[in-house]
């Protein structure tokens, strides 16, 4: 037999070394593609909201699942746009005003 003819290359240590070589550099490049479609257009990613309202990524909302409420914001994960939980409970607009409103700092000046 021919030297260098009969040693084969399994996939173990030099194989593995490879693979992770090549993918170093094939991934990035998956990545990218993925993001177009195959007309060569950018795919635009974003998030839906309960009634199919495109959010767009990094934008955050109260989210309502299973009668529990948070704050949620659209991202990407593994090249799918999904929501990530940020805090429990949600921003409100509920909160009592420290001071007098201009309308009772009004009333406050009628005469009686």
């Amino acid at each position: 037999m021919p030297q260098g003819l009969g040693r084969t290359l399994s996939f173990g240590q030099e194989g593995e070394m490879w693979y992770l070589r090549s993918m170093r550099y094939l991934l990035p490049l998956l990545l990218i593609a993925s993001q177009t479609s195959a007309e060569g257009k950018t795919v635009d990613c974003y998030c839906t909201d309960r009634s199919g309202s495109r959010v767009e990524l990094g934008q955050t909302i109260c989210m309502f699942v299973d009668g529990k409420s948070f704050m949620a914001q659209c991202q990407m994960s593994l090249n799918n746009p999904m929501w990530r939980r940020l805090q429990d409970g949600c921003l409100s607009s509920d909160a009592t005003p420290t001071e007098p409103s201009l309308l009772d700092r009004l009333e406050a000046l009628k005469p009686a």
